[in-house]
Parts: structure tokens; sequence; C-alpha cells
């Protein structure tokens, strides 16, 4: 950091080392303090100084709003397309005879259940 304080002889062009010449020098750079000014007149001061400011500023906000919209919803269509493809039954082809495995079936299935039982109620006596 430069510790060098401005003097006079700073702001005057090369040749110029009169008094008066200094003075105008330094009137013409050292900064006023201006009335006091309202918040909305300052705000107007602000925009007629910087046009089209604040349309940059919501265009940027707007194209971040539009990107994240936009990842959600692909996000979703993704989720969309897995979730109908883990509910969706397989639509194989059915076999044409039935497959027999030597050993495995060998019970037929209406040995495997036994028949019903025909049970009578008694009163007790």
């Amino acid at each position: 950091m430069n510790s060098h304080r401005v003097n006079q002889y700073d702001l005057l062009p090369p040749g110029m080392k009169s008094v008066a010449a200094n003075a105008l020098a330094l009137q013409q750079t050292v900064r006023r303090r201006s009335a006091p000014v309202s918040n909305t007149e300052r705000q107007r001061q602000f925009r007629e100084r910087n046009p089209g400011y604040y349309g940059r500023i919501k265009a940027k906000e707007r194209a971040r709003g539009k990107a994240v919209l936009k990842a959600y919803l692909e996000a979703e269509r993704v989720k969309a397309i897995v979730n109908a493809y883990q509910t969706m039954p397989l639509m194989l082809p059915a076999p044409m005879e039935p497959i027999e495995i030597p050993g495995m079936l060998t019970i037929s299935l209406r040995d495997a259940m036994p028949a019903p039982a025909m049970v009578e109620l008694r009163r007790a006596a």
C-alpha cells in the first residue's frame, strides 16, 4: 500500500508551481458534501446514471430460475420413466407347451391336495 499523501504539487501539471494554480487544482479535485437527498431521489439518480441495471439483474434472476426449473423437470421425467418400467409387467410370450422338468413335477396337483373330509357335528346329551 502506498503511504504517499497527495500534496499540492502532485495535482499540478509540470511547470505550474504557483500557489493560486495549486489552490485551483485542489478545489477542482476535492469532493464536496452534497445537500441531503431523499431515498426516492437518490434511487432516481442512480437509475438515470445506470440505465438498464435492474433489467440486467432481473434477466440473470430469470435465467437462473429457468435453469433450476429445467433441471427439476428433467429429474421428474427420469423418475417417471424409471417408475413406469418398475411397475410395468414383463410382456414375455407364454410357452405353448408345459415345461416338464424330470423329478420336479412327478406328483400331479390333484393328488397333492387332500380330499375334503366330511365332519359330522353331534350334540352332547
